[in-house]
């Protein structure tokens, strides 16, 4: 497991906001986030709020369910783009779906990932995706 969150030059923790709506399992995203070294910003359950969260909370990444109430993943992907393009988000989902990995990128995510994967999976992909680590994140 990675253990230093700051790239070259000092930069300060990855910003994180966790979009879950399994309260459990965003708890554990959450404690593991906290656990390496990431700033957790902002926590929800909700597709509906994540742009507003975006915008008022600066993070440099959206951890994202891909299938929540309200939007889907694709669709706050999109919306998430279009008004804070320097935002990565990655999709995190229960379901390794070839169809559903491909909406996700081509709605504009930098990785996707499928929950049960280890947790420095989590952790390198999020450092890739925002620039922080050598090579591409997963697709």
């Amino acid at each position: 497991m990675m253990t230093d969150m700051s790239a070259p030059g000092g930069r300060p923790p990855l910003r994180v906001l966790v979009v879950e709506d399994d309260e459990p399992a965003r708890a554990a995203l959450v404690d593991l986030l906290r656990i390496v070294g990431f700033e957790v910003v902002g926590e929800l359950a909700d597709g509906g709020a994540v742009v507003e969260a975006v915008e008022r909370l600066s993070p440099d990444v959206v951890l994202l369910d891909a299938k929540i109430p309200t939007l889907p993943g694709p669709e706050v992907t999109r919306r998430v783009r279009e008004r804070a393009p320097g935002v990565v988000v990655v999709f995190l989902s229960a379901y390794d779906d070839d169809r559903l990995r491909a909406e996700a990128l081509a709605a504009g995510a930098a990785a996707y990932l499928v929950k049960g994967c280890p947790a420095e999976e989590i952790e390198e992909t999020l450092l890739r995706a925002a620039g922080r680590a050598p090579g591409p994140p997963e697709a």
